[in-house]
This record gives structure tokens, sequence and C-alpha cells, in this order.
């Protein structure tokens, strides 16, 4: 139940980009990382089931663009050629503990070092942890917090909501907005090799 609102509620934020895709329950890459195996580079890519990807399906490694009509099917199953490069990654608990918490930051950390643009962070409707730890962990702007109470007595929290879909919003617009999420890059050789690139 609390996967599938959230579903709902990052649904809600995608309409401006109908070429994003949501995923669910589908293995996410940390990335491609040149490994060293017995005097040998090997390129791996360890990857991770998530509950919850917004961003691009890859066919056989190149980028296709969601072109089904609004609002798409939720895909939750991928073919052995396919893969996500995630703009967004949603890690979903109705119960979070401090071990769970300390977990998701090992992977956040790895997700977000093999894809950079990405934003990862943690909905949780209740926590049994000390809270302490999201502002000692520097990790306020990727911990979201729905509700307090225990666990026959949840009380939402209406402005944590509306603080995940301001900090999604923003981010998608960051990174999908023509000029936004580009600034002061390129990725054309051509710029590269001017003389006014020294």
């Amino acid at each position: 139940m609390f996967q599938d609102f959230l579903i709902q509620v990052v649904i809600s934020c995608l309409q401006p980009y109908p070429s994003l895709e949501v995923f669910t329950e589908v293995r996410v890459p940390f990335g491609r990382y040149p490994i060293w195996e017995a005097g040998v580079i090997n390129h791996r890519v360890p990857s991770q089931l998530v509950d919850l990807a917004v961003g691009y399906r890859l066919v056989d490694g190149q980028p296709r663009p969601c072109t089904d009509p609004w609002p798409h099917t939720v895909c939750s199953h991928l073919e052995q050629n396919e893969s996500v490069v995630p703009l967004v990654v949603v890690n979903s608990k109705v119960r979070v503990s401090q071990s769970e918490f300390f977990d998701f930051m090992g992977r956040e950390e790895l997700l977000t070092k093999g894809n950079p643009t990405c934003m990862s962070v943690e909905v949780a409707l209740r926590a049994e942890m000390d809270l302490s730890i999201v502002a000692a962990s520097q990790a306020n702007d990727k911990f979201f917090l729905l509700g307090v109470g225990g666990e026959r007595t949840v009380r939402p929290r209406p402005a944590e909501l509306n603080r995940f879909v301001e900090e999604l919003t923003e981010h998608l617009g960051l990174f999908m907005e023509p000029g936004l999420g580009s600034q002061g890059a390129t990725t054309d050789s051509a710029d590269l090799a001017s003389p006014s690139n020294g």
C-alpha cells in the first residue's frame, strides 16, 4: 500500500516529462567500474533491486525515452537486453530501523557515484531509530519521514510529504529542462577542440 502511494505521488510529478518511465522492483545498475582481477582489468556493473526508479530504459545499450500515451504503465519487468539509467531512485520503508537507514546510506553512496545525476532518497512512513542520526549523517535531503507514532497510531506529516514533492520536482526540472542541469558543461567534442577552449 505504502509503495503504491509513493508511485502515485511520483507519477503526479512526471506529467511535464512524459519521456520518463517509472520502474518498480527492477535491478538498477550502480555504474560501470573497472575492477582489477589477477592482473586483468574487467569492467563490472553491480546492481540492486530497487523499490522505485524514474529514468530512461536502455535497450541494447541505447537510451529509449518513453513514447507511450500518458499516463504510462509502471514497468516491473525488464528483458535481458534492457536496463535503466536512473534519474530518481526511491527506497521505501513502512518502518525504518537504524540499521536499515545505514544500509540505505551505503547503497546510496555507490548508486550516486556511478549515476552522479541520480536523486537517491529513502522515504519512510514511520521510524524506529534515533532521528538525530539523519542530521549527523548530513542526510536531511535524502531522508523523508511521512508519519509519526507507533504501528497502529501513525499520524501523517503533510509538510514532510510536501518537502519530498518539492525536492523531487526541483530535481526533475534541473535535469529535464533545457539548459538547467548542464550549466557550464558540454559533451560536444567539437566544442572541446575549439580554439576558445585553450
